[in-house]
Formats: C-alpha cells, structure tokens, sequence
C-alpha cells in the first residue's frame, strides 16, 4: 500500500475526503491440481495519488511515474494460471483489465466562494476515460540453469481514449507475437 495523503478525519465524508492511496492485492493458491496454480491480483489507484502541485514532491523521476503505470484514478484486475507439465516448463495463462478514470490537476487554490479544495473530494472512476482487455499464452522453457527460451501470444482489446492511454503501436487491438531467450532471471 502506498500512502500519499489520508484524512482520518473525513475519511468516509465523499465530498471533503482527500484519500490519496494506491493498494495492491492478490492471492496465490498452488497445487489446485497437481502443478497447476492460481493467482488472483487487483490493483487500485485513487485519485491524485503520486500527484503534488510542488514538483519536487512529486512521486515520479524524469517525468516518468514511479507509481503504477496507470497512474492515478485506476484500477488493474489480473488473473492467471501457470502449469508446470514438467520442471522445466511452464505454461501461463493470463487475463488483465485495466481501467482509467479521468485525470484531475492537482492544485491548492481554494474556490473562491465554498473555500473548498479541489483536491478535496474527487471520485474514484466517476466515469471510465479508458479500459483494456488483454489475454495472453506464453509458455517458457529452462534449456539449463538460470538459460530460458519463450513464445508468447498476447490479443488486446482497448477502448475509451486510445490516442491519450495506448502508445501509437498498439492501437486497433493487435494480437502480438513474442519470443526470445533470457539469461540469469
């Protein structure tokens, strides 16, 4: 959990709360059958956490979010299956949604006739700016120790602001072919 700002004080108040939280959560249950496991992620990113309107408070270096690569006002669901039909082989299947809700600027300027904050009381996903689907098979083969070779196939659905959320590459709903060695992880 990564805690930027949390007001206890009105943390249950919708319209003056100012929780700016990030939590990330998910279970693992193996050997469902044997050398077939289950993990089970979900990822939430409230609004405004990892954004200051004081530059060097803010939670990212170069530009680039330190946080979640959503950034703020998201949600991640992730869901995959690995099998094992030998040590040396595992085969994963994989399912994520993400979603992203509008962006707010981070400012202090009061309203100059309520005096409230705007960054005071923001919904989480008040609307759905974004979303992407995405299923993937990989299988991953340890030809010796710490030498791996992989193929992978990944399909995607996208919709909302493409052109805003999804670099250039990906837009349309590719399916995507990979494949490749690594060595020492």
């Amino acid at each position: 959990m990564f805690i930027d700002v949390l007001s206890f004080g009105s943390v249950f108040d919708e319209e003056m709360h100012a929780n700016h939280w990030s939590m990330l959560g998910g279970i693992r249950y193996s050997n469902i059958l044997p050398n077939l496991s289950l993990t089970l992620e979900y990822i939430r990113n409230n609004p405004l956490v990892y954004k200051n309107d004081i530059l060097t408070t803010q939670f990212n270096s170069n530009w680039y979010t330190l946080g979640h690569y959503l950034g703020d006002n998201a949600q991640e669901i992730y869901g995959s299956l690995d099998y094992r039909p030998w040590n040396t082989l595992l085969i994963q299947f994989r399912y994520s949604l993400a979603q992203k809700g509008p962006d707010y600027p981070y400012t202090r300027e009061r309203d100059p006739v309520t005096g409230i904050s705007p960054v005071l009381g923001k919904q989480f996903m008040e609307r759905m700016e974004w979303q992407q689907q995405l299923i993937g098979l990989r299988a991953r083969y340890q030809v010796i120790n710490d030498l791996f070779v992989f193929v992978e196939c990944e399909m995607t659905d996208t919709g909302g602001n493409e052109q805003k959320y999804t670099p250039p590459f990906y837009h349309g709903n590719p399916t995507t072919f990979s494949f490749g060695l690594n060595m020492g992880f």
